[in-house]
């Protein structure tokens, strides 16, 4: 039609433009679907241990939003109970370890007490010289006087388990921001998802207009291209 005088030449070049622009959007999708695929393979396994390629009839099934939704379980994480996730669980059990180190430093400061208790006898190859009236007795009782070290591994001690509580005290609420922005960012995404299906279906119902006075001649490529 440009050849014949119908139409302009700029719709030729615009035209042109266009499919050129496919042509770019085509290998870039080419090269991401090629490296989606390695990445994929390098997950895939036989029962026997052997690697697995994905073929290129393969394509992934389309996931529905029911699917979706069971997957991520949005539900069930906005009521996660925290006490059995890793970090926390890691962080009790370091807290424990603490505690039991805050009772060992804690008894260094006690009295050392030591009973001896021994029977004594002529001989110790005939029994019948044995007299349990005969023995002797020792007590030991040992006090530091100053205490300095041993307060001071206490007090290092006491500051240790104030510390890891603190430390659990902001993980926990990390966490908790962290999966309230997640369920709401989700929530955000299903009511975005729902306009743009609307904004979609209208943008569909102007280029099917656009096409057919295009076809009528009272239109130009570029408006069909503007409105797809």
């Amino acid at each position: 039609q440009v050849e014949a005088g119908e139409n302009a030449q700029i719709d030729a070049v615009e035209a042109e433009v266009n499919l050129n622009n496919r042509k770019l959007q085509l290998l870039e999708a080419e090269l991401l679907y090629n490296k989606a695929i390695l990445e994929l393979s390098t997950f895939l396994w036989t029962a026997n241990n052997q690697p697995l390629e994905v073929e290129a009839n393969v394509y992934p099934e389309p996931i529905s939003s029911p699917i979706i939704d069971s997957v991520l379980n949005i539900e069930s994480v906005n009521s996660q109970n925290l006490d059995t996730h890793p970090k926390i669980r890691a962080l009790n059990f370091k807290t424990e370890s603490l505690l039991i180190d805050q009772k060992l430093k804690a008894n260094k400061l006690l009295p050392k007490l030591d009973v001896q208790y021994q029977f004594i006898s002529d001989s110790y190859n005939e029994f019948n010289t044995f007299n349990n009236q005969n023995y002797k007795a020792k007590v030991n009782l040992a006090f530091p006087l100053f205490l300095r070290k041993e307060r001071g591994e206490l007090r290092l001690a006491e500051i240790k388990l104030e510390q890891i509580n603190y430390e659990t005290q902001n993980t926990s609420l990390i966490l908790k921001n962290k999966i309230a922005a997640v369920v709401f960012e989700t929530d955000s995404y299903a009511n975005q998802l729902q306009l743009i299906e609307q904004v979609n279906t209208n943008y569909e119902a102007l280029l099917t207009a656009e096409e057919r006075k295009f076809f009528l001649g009272e239109s130009s490529i570029f408006l069909v291209n503007s409105r797809e």
